[in-house]
């Protein structure tokens, strides 16, 4: 993550410079915002391995009688613009100084 700060007129930017020590309440907002705007499945791709297991379990909790398991699809981890991010973004991205 790169961190700048600019002064702007309008749309025009005047002047930038890098932001050396950006405070960790404006870092944990825009990784916030980067995930509702993206989705954290374009943001952290996950390794093939890692696919295959998430595949395996998503199987196993749709099975009759399943343990209850963690929803780990893409759909549980998207966070779309045009969509109210779930109360899961909170459990996922904790708010600071929180487990």
């Amino acid at each position: 993550m790169l961190a700048r700060r600019q002064s702007t007129v309008g749309s025009i930017v005047v002047q930038e410079s890098p932001l050396d020590n950006p405070p960790a309440e404006l870092v944990e907002r825009c990784l916030l915002d980067a995930v509702r705007r993206v989705g954290i499945a374009r943001l952290l791709p996950w390794p093939k391995a890692a696919v295959s297991w998430r595949n395996k379990l998503l199987w196993v909790r749709r099975r009759p009688g399943a343990p209850d398991l963690p929803d780990l699809s893409v759909s549980a981890f998207s966070f779309l613009p045009q969509n109210r991010p779930p109360a899961g973004l909170a459990h996922w991205v904790p708010a600071k100084g929180k487990p």
